[in-house]
């Protein structure tokens, strides 16, 4: 599981390979205006094949030593959110990324 908890708004969790089942999320919302407060909570699927529509750039890479890479989008609504996931041949680790 991956989380991120801080003072922004952008909060994440992101489970990879989680068990088939049902999940409750609950919200301790920070420095909120008090009353009622809303929050939008947004969750996506991605499938073990590639949907064809993002592009990464072509670049040599090198475990353990970062580099720049340039993804691009192809057939997206702009009025949509989407996640995706790019993964390297050989690696365990994967990079998440969110559009919109």
């Amino acid at each position: 599981m991956v989380l991120s908890a801080s003072g922004s708004s952008d909060e994440r969790v992101t489970l990879t390979a989680p068990a088939p089942g049902t999940y409750d999320v609950y919200v301790n919302g920070f420095t909120t205006p008090g009353g009622t407060t809303s929050y939008a909570l947004s969750n996506w699927v991605a499938p073990n094949s590639a949907a064809g529509n993002l592009n990464v750039s072509d670049s040599p890479v090198t475990a353990g030593v970062p580099v720049t890479l340039t993804a691009t989008w192809t057939g997206l609504e702009p009025a949509k959110r989407y996640f995706g996931v790019i993964s390297y041949a050989g690696a365990t680790n994967v990079t998440f990324i969110t559009v919109g």
